[in-house]
Order: C-alpha cells, then sequence, then structure tokens
C-alpha cells in the first residue's frame, strides 16, 4: 500500500478514501489520529491491525460539531449512545461537561449505541465519544454521515505524533493517508472520564483539560483510575502502565539532573561507558545548548539535550513539544534516553508525568539494576 500525503485543502479526497472504507490519519488538536468510520466493523479491525493494537484496548469515537445543538438526544437518535442507560440524575453532569469541553481534548465515557460495533469498545458497554476542536477534522467530518474511530496514529505503545511527517514515520505503507494539518496545539492526548455519579467523574486518563479545569466547572468530587497492567481489563485508551515508549532504554532520574548527587552521577557514567553513541537528555526548561555544555561538563561525555520550553513552567509549550522532543531523542544517534521527573502533578503537568511515567515504565527495574 502506498501512503498519500494529502494537504488541508484536499479533506474532500480523504472523505471519499474514509467512506470506502480505507484508513486516513487525520489531525486534531491533541495529537493526529489513526482515522476509520467507527459504524464500519471492517474499517475498524484495519485500524487494530495498522496499528498493531491489542484488541482490549478500546478506540475513542470522533463526533461533528453538528451533534452541538442537542447531544444526547441526537447521539441517541443515530445509535451511538443508549440514552436509556443514562440515569436522569447524571444527565446534568453530562450536559455540564458537554457544553464547556465540546470541541475540545475531552472524552466521556457514556453507554454504547446499537450502531457501535464491539470491536470499537473492546466489548465493554461504555463508549469513549469526543468531539476535535481542529477545523480541518470538523471540515472532514462535515463531508461524512458516520463517526470516526481514532486512536493516536502511530504503532501501539509508541510515542504518539503530533506532525503529519510523524505520522509518516510511523504507519507509511500501512494505511491510506495522512491528511496534514500542521502541528497539534495541545500535544498530549485528550483527557478521559467517566461519570460515576452526581457528584464524582474519575478521569482514567489526563490530557488536555485538566483536574482544575473539571473542578471549577462541575464542583464534584474528580477521583483518578489507577493505570493497569496487560493482564487486566481495562476501559479506555492510555490505562496502561507502558505505553509512549521510544525504541530505546529510557530512564526516569530521581530528580532534575542538577540535582542529582555525585553518587547517582558515577553511576549514570559507569552505565553509559559502555556505549560510544552519546546518551539523549529530556530536560523540562532552559536553553538545550547551555543545558548540554553544562551536562557534558558535569559528565564528562557527549550529549544529546532536549528542553520543553526555553521559559521555566511554560506548561502549554512543554505539552505541545513534549511528543516532539521524544520522538527526535529516538531519531538521534542517542543509545539511552534519560528525562527528568516532571516538576509538577497539576495542571498539564499532570498529562506530561502521566506519559513520562508510561514511557519510562519498562525500564524501571533495569534502572534500579544498572544504575
Amino acid at each position: 500500500m502506498k501512503t498519500q500525503l494529502l494537504k488541508s485543502t484536499e479533506h474532500k479526497h480523504a472523505a471519499e478514501i474514509l467512506k470506502k472504507g480505507g484508513l486516513v490519519a487525520i489531525p486534531t488538536e491533541t495529537v493526529y489520529g489513526l482515522a476509520g468510520n467507527a459504524t464500519n466493523p471492517e474499517a475498524v479491525s484495519k485500524i487494530f491491525e495498522a496499528k498493531e493494537r491489542p484488541k482490549f484496548d478500546p478506540l475513542i469515537v470522533h463526533l461533528s460539531e453538528k451533534y452541538l445543538s442537542d447531544p444526547l438526544l441526537q447521539l441517541s437518535q443515530d445509535g451511538l449512545i443508549d440514552l436509556g442507560l443514562i440515569s436522569s440524575d447524571v444527565k446534568p453532569l453530562i450536559q455540564t461537561l458537554i457544553k464547556n469541553f465540546w470541541p475540545g481534548p475531552l472524552t466521556l465515557l457514556l453507554p454504547r449505541g446499537k450502531k457501535i460495533p464491539d470491536l470499537v469498545t473492546s466489548g465493554l458497554p461504555l463508549v469513549g465519544l469526543r468531539m476535535p476542536q481542529h477545523p480541518l477534522t470538523q471540515k472532514l467530518l462535515s463531508e461524512l454521515n458516520f463517526p470516526l474511530a481514532a486512536p493516536s496514529a502511530n504503532r501501539f505503545g509508541k510515542i504518539s505524533p503530533t506532525q503529519a511527517q510523524a505520522v509518516m514515520q510511523e504507519l507509511d505503507g500501512r494505511i491510506d493517508a495522512v491528511l496534514d494539518g500542521g502541528p497539534c496545539q495541545v500535544g498530549v492526548e485528550s483527557t478521559v472520564v467517566q461519570i460515576i455519579s452526581p457528584h464524582e467523574i474519575q478521569i482514567l486518563r489526563p490530557g488536555g483539560i485538566t483536574q482544575e479545569n473539571l473542578q471549577k466547572t462541575t464542583q464534584v468530587q474528580i477521583s483518578q483510575a489507577q493505570p493497569k497492567t496487560a493482564d487486566h481489563k481495562i476501559s479506555a485508551p492510555g490505562m496502561l502502565d507502558s505505553h509512549y515508549a521510544p525504541d530505546k532504554p529510557f530512564f526516569m532520574l530521581p530528580s532534575s539532573w542538577e540535582n542529582l548527587s555525585f553518587e547517582k552521577f558515577d553511576k549514570i557514567k559507569k552505565l553509559l561507558q559502555k556505549n560510544q553513541n552519546p546518551s539523549g537528555w529530556l530536560i523540562f526548561w532552559g536553553d538545550e545548548q547551555r543545558e548540554k555544555e553544562h551536562l557534558e561538563r558535569r559528565l564528562g561525555l557527549p550529549v544529546i539535550v532536549k528542553t520543553l520550553s526555553p521559559i521555566k513552567e511554560n506548561w502549554t509549550e512543554a505539552a505541545q513539544n513534549l511528543f516532539l522532543c521524544l520522538r527526535e531523542l529516538q531519531d538521534s544517534q542517542a543509545q539511552i534516553l534519560f528525562t527528568e521527573p516532571c516538576p509538577s502533578q497539576t495542571g498539564l503537568g499532570h498529562a506530561i508525568s502521566d506519559r513520562l511515567q508510561r514511557a519510562t515504565a519498562q525500564w524501571k527495574s533495569i534502572w534500579r539494576e544498572g544504575a
């Protein structure tokens, strides 16, 4: 299969591919998604195949803005949700979330309707729905009479793409086309939530809508779901303890690199001296060249440095650059990668920390043994 790279003006061509059951990677405000007809089991199956995604990991369904006028009723009439399974006491909370956060990076888990294939939800009774904010994807959706199932456009467990070229790097030859909508503005996936009761919302995956956003808007309790291992059933994407990972050993430091003890640095040196190539370092704030010089002076070894923002605590820029920097480090000459721990667990820092914890999860035991 030859994968076409489509310009933003070619969204109607992308729509024709999707109508025929094909796959198109689409831009959203969060990351690029791999889209197929969410009501077509064959198209959905192709998504799992192209991504090498296990069937137990459900997909998120992306909706047109046409649903905004009366979301719950229209979604029910189109067979996307089962309105009869939503109790009257939680409807106001759902409507508040839709009114304030759609279109945008918020995914709601709702009882699935008869038009949603089992494969989309991995056989689970709830379907994840969101309304993307990206104008090009909304143009595309306006050409279709069906919603789009669209997980991130990368091979399963790998780094999510925030640019069209990153999708081509991941999926060229596996899908029909990539619709280039420029770089993604949020940079981390949507926040996935489940309504537990009229008084509680549970975050299953942190993302572009923060816990603080939800708390301020709804005034209800916000709880957090725990990561799952592969042998546990998950109810939403991005819940596995290991995910978003580069193709190289990736270790999380116990502190910012400047605060590492001499003993810890000595252990890192011993680990790196076995490799001739430089090491790669993801650092949160500062000028890349200056951080590189300081780190090389301290280590006495060559390094490649990527910083999430030159401005301290610029969380918007840090989120935008997270996957881009991880991909650049993965594609560099560095053979071993390190990241500082996220210095904040609130706001977008919560989502960034979540992605880094999962990206480094498979190397935690090796880190303890090797350094």
